[in-house]
């Protein structure tokens, strides 16, 4: 089974202040975060890739980028929308700038966070590390019932959220973090594999423009 992965596009329009959006924060896609799925969808085309399903979050960010993905592959069904893929809720830092939540004396858990990926313990997320990663988990099982072994999905979802997916994939978590190179960025995909009942990864972080 392949699981092809993408981060969201853009939700914040050039020279707007970026601030941490999470469950809470149901921001719709700029032009560019529209024109970045575009771009993911020609990427898959010129590679001939043609997913059986077509999963998604339920946050405006997430349906209308996996809408955009549907439209463009001429896919006859759209996205599947589950709350298993949605953001992690960021607590207080939701609608805060890096800079608005160190002034709230919260500066070692976003060091943490962004650096060692810690889970934060006094800024409010609603969701535990281990609630998370039962929903990656769940996610996995189900697809593997629904689709065959030679499958070739697609999943919407967030940065927060899709840095956990390392963690079913042996050390490469680990790996990933101690090279600095977890963070996806808006727009880009990363590829898993399953084989013998392993994931592993096959692509991170990759640009779909590249």
């Amino acid at each position: 089974m392949r699981l092809i992965f993408c981060r969201h596009g853009n939700t914040f329009e050039e020279g707007e202040a970026v601030t941490w959006v999470g469950a809470s924060e149901d921001m719709p896609l700029t032009r560019k975060g529209m024109e970045q799925a575009k771009a993911t969808a020609r990427a898959l085309h010129i590679q001939e890739i043609r997913p059986a399903a077509v999963y998604a979050g339920t946050l405006s960010r997430l349906t209308g980028y996996a809408a955009i993905l549907c439209d463009h592959l001429d896919l006859a069904k759209g996205p599947i929308r589950t709350c298993l893929l949605d953001e992690v809720n960021y607590g207080v830092w939701g609608g805060l700038t890096s800079e608005q939540i160190q002034d709230l004396g919260l500066a070692a858990d976003l060091k943490g966070w962004e650096n060692e990926g810690i889970w934060p313990q006094k800024s409010g997320w609603e969701e535990s590390e281990v609630e998370a990663l039962i929903r990656v988990k769940t996610f996995l099982r189900r697809i593997q019932e629904q689709h065959p072994q030679e499958a070739t999905l697609l999943a919407i979802t967030s940065n927060g959220l899709i840095r956990l997916f390392l963690r079913f994939c042996g050390d490469e978590y680990q790996t990933a973090l101690k090279a600095g190179k977890l963070k996806v960025k808006t727009g880009n995909y990363c590829v898993l594999e399953q084989a013998d009942g392993k994931w592993r990864s096959a692509a991170w972080n990759q640009d779909p423009r590249a």
